[in-house]
């Protein structure tokens, strides 16, 4: 080589041009040393005369460091010190210079044909949003540079390779970046070249460059749809463009997308296009060699078609479909209920009854077997709606090509799919299948939701039979609301006479609070004086037929149509019609009588729904003009009232609570008899509280009042009948009777110890408190009672004087006992009279003279046990004998004979010797005592 340059010249130089060395080396070292080993040769023997120029896809030191590893090629990297790197971003420069360059001749052509079209290409190649920017012609210029293709072309290309080579559907020897994309816009170039102007490059033709470098599955499967007869041409254009973008990110296989990289001519008509590219996916779809997913679409591998086709083959069930739009509609998008109003819920067959509704929702999907046929309901367009009873109904029509069916269907295929497949999820590429199948489900179910809400949104509306189009296609929360207004006020047509509603409990209590009625429609007032009237007229109905009418018979009717009043104001107008004396209302037996400070209570009979089946309402009938006179002439001789109202309802109060005092006030002393069954007046008494508790029995008002003046006479008598009785127990004469009754059982205790004038005053005592009416004699009392009480005290003075005498005589002959032995000590004789001394201390405080009298017995005993102790003492007394040991020293006791039983003769005694032999006897019973002790007679 150096010969070779000598020979030429001083200024001759040699270049070697290698292309691809990148691949020629690939990860083999030797030749990488080799080509280092040339390159420092020729650097050193021809000084700079020869060149050597490489070419790869990769730089060098991508080379060097990564396919190459283990050796140190600084030497190399240095011998290349010259560097052209081209990348991505220059390949469309390159191709616009190399491949598309125009002749002059016809870019004024280009320019103009630009300046003509500009507008038509714009809306023709715009995407829509959601992916990246897609560059389309800046100007003429561009347009000169880059047509018959479009500038996004070379950006989305350039992804479907490096993505294509990613996933490994082709082999290793697919040329990078820039080289593909070149080989692929030279391929296109050709193609078209002879085409007429106007004519654009459609994103399909590229796949043609990549297709011998495909796997083999994945042009089989492309390939074999040429020949599926179900398939059009074009469909296979579409699958092929599918299949490059399929894992491209920038761009969203949506229809809009397919349909701008579809375009091959700038005149094509945009709607008609997408039309075909929607049959195209659609019979794709069917032959499972795409997948749709929301609005997008995927194409298939082999093991996807296969799961795809398993997963289209499983059945669902309609019901199945039913329930998941029934859960959604009823649980997302309508509302529980309608103001205070439930409603049944309906979609196609499937419905949910609700007790006590009147009110209808139902929704008629593509799957309804009913809708728009037969002869019925007519809509606005002429069209029948039979079968559906849409009576009292809000019905939504939703689109026949309403979505939301399939969605539905294909989630719970898929979802029951994955369900059952579980066991084979360990096979890497089957568990990524099934993962996106697991995200498809998911998209598909938010899909679904959308699709039913634009599906209400859309959806013919029918109220109660007929078509309505005022409604505006909005919200759908605010259709369905919008609807059931206008079902409401076609439904519940005496809605209106309801001009105010009642909307709390507070306003129920200041109704029956307030005395100015006329804001509630009491008087002239208008407010809601229908209302009121018609359920006036209704109770009047009920009780002509004397039908019982409770509160809840009255809100189950009025809650209904055509009515539909809510709750809270028909208990509102129940009460109103109760303040203004319309009415009445009782609780069991019990009529509720108004007044202020009971409101409350018959606020909560009126708003409780445990008072509601209880609480009866009944028509009232106004006492006549003598039975208030009559009344009123009892309050003012009975009870002394002056100050008497005029209203019925108000004297209904206060004659009550008159008697129902009167009452209380007998009930009381019936049972201070149960301390004292002697006092006086308990039969009238009895009679008495017997007769107010069967007036007060009547708690309405107007029987009340009816029943009073009916039992005037008798009230007027019993009263002036037990009226010493009441006095007696409000004055100081029971405390005079308890007291003195308390004492006439000891005053006859101690009639033996009265004088005959002392005994008749107790007798007089006597007869007075036992007398039926001792009212007026119990001022005798107190008297009686002192003069009794002075005589028994003298009795009883002279009785203790007595008792003492004995107690003195008894404790002289015992100390004289006792003083007779100097062994006893004082203290033992102090022992021995003690219980005498006791004895004299209770004789003193003594009150009674039969207590007194009694201690004779006690002195007998106390007099006996006092010398037996004695007696016991000294047999115990030890006296020391001269000598050893000691002797007991005997002493007899002595016993007192008192009882005259010793002295009792069985016979009666007539003679002399009947009189010896008593003798006899009675001295042989003493000798036999004195064996043992002496003896002592008292």
């Amino acid at each position: 080589m150096k010969k070779y340059c000598d020979s030429k010249g001083k200024d001759h130089q040699v270049i070697f041009l290698i292309d691809e060395v990148g691949q020629y080396i690939g990860e083999n070292s030797e030749l990488m040393l080799n080509l280092q080993t040339v390159v420092e040769e020729l650097g050193t023997k021809l000084a700079g005369k020869a060149w050597v120029v490489v070419t790869s896809q990769a730089d060098i030191d991508t080379v060097t460091k990564e396919h190459v590893k283990g050796k140190d090629f600084s030497k190399i990297q240095g011998r290349f010190d010259t560097r052209l790197s081209l990348s991505s971003a220059n390949v469309d420069e390159v191709i616009k210079k190399r491949i598309l360059a125009k002749k002059r001749v016809y870019e004024e052509s280009l320019t103009s044909y630009y300046t003509d079209k500009k507008t038509i290409m714009k809306n023709l190649l715009t995407f829509s949003p959601g992916g990246a920017e897609m560059k389309l012609y800046k100007g003429d210029e561009d347009f000169v540079n880059v047509y018959p293709f479009v500038p996004y072309q070379f950006f989305v290309l350039q992804k479907v390779f490096d993505k294509i080579r990613e996933t490994g559907f082709t082999g290793k020897h697919l040329a990078k970046g820039e080289r593909s994309m070149l080989s692929a816009f030279k391929e296109a170039s050709e193609k078209y070249a002879e085409s007429e102007l106007g004519v654009l490059v459609p994103f399909s033709t590229f796949y043609n460059t990549i297709e011998s470098f495909l796997d083999p599955i994945i042009t089989r499967t492309i390939e074999q749809a040429k020949y599926n007869d179900h398939l059009e041409d074009e469909d296979c254009e579409i699958l092929k463009i599918l299949f490059m973008i399929r894992h491209v990110n920038v761009l969203q296989p949506s229809l809009d997308n397919l349909v701008v990289l579809s375009m091959s001519q700038v005149d094509e008509d945009k709607r008609k296009l997408k039309e075909r590219i929607s049959a195209s996916l659609q019979r794709l779809e069917a032959q499972t060699l795409i997948n749709k997913s929301s609005d997008r679409y995927y194409f298939l591998t082999n093991e996807e078609q296969e799961i795809s086709r398993e997963i289209k083959n499983i059945d669902i069930e309609n019901h199945r479909i039913l329930d998941e739009m029934f859960t959604y509609i009823f649980e997302d998008i309508c509302p529980a209920k309608y103001k205070d109003y439930k409603f049944h819920k309906s979609i196609d067959d499937k419905t949910k009854s609700t007790t006590g509704a009147d009110l209808t929702i139902k929704f008629l999907t593509s799957l309804s077997d009913d809708e728009l046929r037969g002869s019925g309901q007519r809509s606005l367009s002429g069209e029948n709606l039979s079968n559906v009873d849409s009576t009292d109904t809000l019905l939504f029509v939703f689109p026949q090509d309403a979505e939301f069916v399939k969605q539905i269907r294909d989630y719970l295929r898929i979802n029951k799919y994955l369900t059952q497949h579980t066991s084979n999820t360990n096979i890497g590429e089957v568990r990524e299948i099934h993962s996106g199948k697991r995200i498809d489900e998911s998209k598909l179910r938010e899909d679904a939701k959308k699709s039913m809400e634009k599906g209400v949104s859309e959806a013919r509306i029918f109220v109660d039979g007929k078509e309505v189009t005022s409604i505006e296609k909005t919200n759908p929360k605010e259709r369905i609301k919008d609807g059931l207004d206008l079902l409401f006020d076609n439904v519940y047509k005496k809605a209106g006479y309801v001009t105010k509603d009642i909307e709390s409990i507070s306003e129920i209590l200041r109704i029956l609070q307030d005395d100015d009625l006329e804001k509630f429609g009491a008087g002239t007032s208008e407010t809601n004086q229908l209302a009121l009237q018609e359920m006036l007229s209704h109770l009047n109905i009920r009780h002509q037929k004397n039908d019982v009418v409770v509160l809840q018979d009255i809100k189950g009717k009025f809650r209904r149509k055509p009515y539909g009043w809510n709750e809270m104001t028909i208990s509102g107008l129940v009460a109103t019609l109760f303040a203004k004396d319309e009415i009445k209302l009782r609780y069991q037996k019990t009529y509720l009588i108004l007044k202020k400070p009971n409101a409350e209570e018959i606020v909560r009979y009126l708003s409780r729904k445990d008072f509601a089946d209880k609480l009866v309402l009944e028509i009232r009938e106004k006492a006549n003009v003598e039975v208030i006179k009559t009344v009123k002439s009892v309050l003012r001789e009975v009870f002394e009232k002056t100050n008497i109202p005029e209203k019925e309802n108000e004297l209904s109060d206060l004659t009550y609570s008159l008697l129902n005092k009167e009452y209380i006030k007998t009930e009381q002393i019936e049972g201070r008899y149960e301390d004292e069954k002697r006092f006086p007046g308990r039969e009238k008494i009895k009679a008495y509280a017997s007769f107010l508790k069967g007036v007060l029995k009547v708690t309405d008002p107007s029987s009340f009042l009816q029943t009073v003046a009916d039992e005037k006479e008798e009230l007027i008598r019993s009263r002036e009948e037990v009226e010493p009785v009441i006095s007696f127990f409000e004055s100081n004469k029971v405390e005079i009777f308890r007291r003195v009754l308390k004492k006439l059982d000891n005053f006859k205790r101690d009639m033996q110890f009265m004088d005959e004038e002392t005994k008749s005053r107790v007798q007089e005592i006597e007869t007075i408190l036992g007398s039926e009416e001792p009212y007026s004699e119990i001022k005798s009392l107190p008297p009686l009672e002192n003069k009794v009480e002075t005589a028994l005290l003298e009795t009883l003075s002279e009785l203790k004087e007595e008792k003492f005498n004995e107690i003195a005589t008894i404790t002289t002959e015992l100390e004289k006992e006792m003083n007779g032995t100097t062994s006893l000590t004082s203290e033992f004789m102090d022992s021995v009279l003690q219980p005498l001394y006791g004895l004299k201390t209770r004789i003193t405080q003594a009150e009674d003279c039969l207590f007194v009298q009694a201690q004779y017995t006690t002195l007998d005993s106390l007099e006996s046990q006092a010398y037996e102790k004695i007696s016991k003492q000294l047999q115990i007394i030890k006296e020391p004998e001269t000598g050893y040991g000691e002797v007991t020293i005997p002493v007899r006791s002595t016993r007192v004979i008192k009882d005259i039983s010793v002295f009792k003769s069985k016979d009666t005694i007539t003679s002399e010797k009947e009189l010896d032999i008593y003798l006899e006897e009675l001295k042989a019973s003493l000798v036999k005592i004195l064996e043992t002790n002496d003896v002592r007679l008292f």
